[in-house]
């Protein structure tokens, strides 16, 4: 039988195809073999641990592919991850990559219907979780009747936000960590440490009553009642510990 052009053609065509199949095949599987992520090494974070950052990373089929894991997060569109503003990927090698975490520059949160709104330095609210997150204050004392992802908290002083970031600053610098911080309507403050709270004032001589307290909160631990701080000055020398009243047992 006599086979004519045509016929000839599409076999060389169907053998083409075939030959690159194949060919694809064999890439597939050496891109798979050789670009597999053994490691990242994780830089920026904070509020999340490596193993924590790892696995929120690499939550899809693919993402242990270093090809695809550097793809998705230098081009695509990946899921957003709480609390993180922007992920920076670098490829060090097939197997290991680079990744930087830049988290939201959060300062705090109020309570809100059931849920936690955490607010940047401008009062900004950038995110909201079901979930205390460790390492924010909660803020107790501000007055408002509603509030929108990504706008402003509409208190009627916005000035206290200026406080509560320095306060956050202090707390950091000298490794405080309140329960949290409560505003009175004047901007009078008053930590709260387990059972103890400190009253500070206003925010006069911040600094002072915050390096001062350093030193007094290990003095703290298992009390109840209240430290007053209210007129400390650098010339202060003795500051009131008043232990709350226990009820009279007949």
């Amino acid at each position: 039988m006599e086979v004519n052009g045509k016929q000839k053609g599409s076999t060389k065509l169907g053998k083409a195809v075939l030959i690159m199949l194949g060919a694809a095949l064999v890439l597939a599987i050496l891109v798979l073999g050789v670009f597999t992520i053994t490691g990242l090494e994780i830089e920026g974070n904070e509020h999340y641990s490596k193993k924590e950052l790892e696995k929120l990373l690499m939550q899809e089929k693919f993402d242990s592919n270093s090809l695809y894991f550097y793809w998705k997060y230098k081009y695509g569109e990946p899921e957003e991850i709480p609390f993180i503003d922007t992920i920076e990927v670098e490829m060090l090698s097939p197997h290991k990559l680079k990744v930087t975490v830049y988290e939201k520059d959060i300062v705090g949160y109020v309570e809100y219907l059931g849920n936690c709104m955490y607010f940047d330095k401008d009062g900004i609210v950038v995110e909201s979780s079901g979930e205390v997150v460790e390492g924010f204050p909660l803020v107790k004392g501000l007055s408002f009747d509603h509030m929108v992802l990504h706008e402003a908290l509409p208190v009627e002083d916005a000035e206290v936000f200026k406080i509560i970031l320095n306060l956050t600053q202090l707390f950091k610098k000298y490794s405080i960590k309140p329960d949290k911080i409560y505003f009175s309507d004047d901007l009078q403050m008053t930590l709260f440490f387990d059972k103890a709270r400190v009253l500070l004032g206003d925010d006069g001589n911040i600094n002072e009553k915050i390096v001062r307290l350093q030193n007094l909160l290990p003095g703290l631990e298992g009390l109840e009642g209240s430290l007053h701080m209210e007129n400390f000055s650098e010339n202060t020398e003795n500051i009131t510990f008043e232990k709350k009243s226990k009820a009279v047992q007949n």
